[in-house]
């Protein structure tokens, strides 16, 4: 055999192995996306942050989400400190078939207005935290190209490791994002460990799941960190009281609610509700 067809015949190969990875991995993170997680969902939180072990701020709100028709949507509602209190935020994510941008909506009290947070500006710091606003949009399989790279243990849990690079300039320019390299537990399809690249190909940031503990059923992610290496700072999410499937209303969802929030007796009753049933 020549040796053209020889390397003909290996390039094809590699081809088919490549678009086998990318089936995979794309399989794999569609799996994560559409993890069983409940009709709806309820959390009270606690945001860390921290630079050198000092407490820079720490933010405590209500998470609820709930999944209406085939989108998921989640309110945020910030309860303390007093100077951000009553700030909330909606977030909509669309199917992914629709080829919809996900929306975010934040009230902001002192201005008495609801506007929305554009592509770009997901970048952005979420309430001064390491995490951005795109970091809190639910994980989009069709804006990266993604390929398994190896399996790996992450806490003696087996993970596939996936790398995944921005399809397009808009996806950089909203997540801020050249590379990511992702560990996703093999069993349960939880994001166990993040790591975000820039331009240079510089790790700059990285996630890790600190604890999961499973509540109702559910595999849930209850701590989790981002350490951001070029500030030598980093934030935890802390989820207490978590409980699912509490027949929150539909209309809690709606843009309108936003200037109202969610309230500590909105949540009593939901809990009530809950035990009675």
């Amino acid at each position: 055999m020549k040796l053209t067809h020889i390397l003909a015949s290996a390039g094809i190969l590699l081809s088919v192995f490549a678009d086998a990875s990318a089936n995979d991995a794309n399989n794999i993170l569609q799996q994560v996306r559409d993890r069983n997680d409940g009709k709806d969902y309820m959390s009270t939180v606690t945001l860390k942050t921290l630079s050198d072990d000092s407490l820079l701020n720490q933010r405590q709100f209500y998470m609820l989400q709930k999944d209406i028709d085939q989108d998921e949507v989640m309110v945020l509602a910030i309860k303390a400190p007093a100077d951000v209190r009553d700030i909330s935020f909606l977030m909509r994510s669309f199917d992914e078939g629709t080829a919809q941008e996900d929306e975010q909506w934040m009230y902001l009290p002192a201005f008495r207005k609801v506007r929305r947070i554009s592509a770009t500006d997901k970048r952005g710091a979420f309430m001064g935290s390491e995490y951005s606003y795109y970091d809190l949009d639910k994980l989009r399989v069709t804006d990266f190209d993604s390929k398994i790279v190896k399996s790996e243990s992450v806490n003696d849990v087996e993970t596939h490791v996936i790398e995944r690079t921005p399809k397009s300039q808009d996806v950089i320019n909203k997540s801020g994002y050249y590379k990511l390299v992702t560990w996703v537990d093999k069993d349960r399809k939880l994001i166990l460990k993040q790591q975000y690249f820039d331009a240079k190909g510089i790790l700059f940031k990285q996630l890790n799941v600190d604890k999961v503990d499973k509540i109702q059923g559910f595999w849930t992610i209850t701590a989790s960190t981002m350490t951001n290496f070029i500030e030598n700072k980093k934030s935890t999410f802390l989820f207490h009281e978590t409980l699912y499937n509490q027949g929150i209303e539909d209309a809690i969802f709606r843009k309108s609610k936003l200037k109202r929030g969610i309230k500590d007796s909105d949540v009593a009753e939901l809990t009530k509700i809950s035990e009675l049933e």
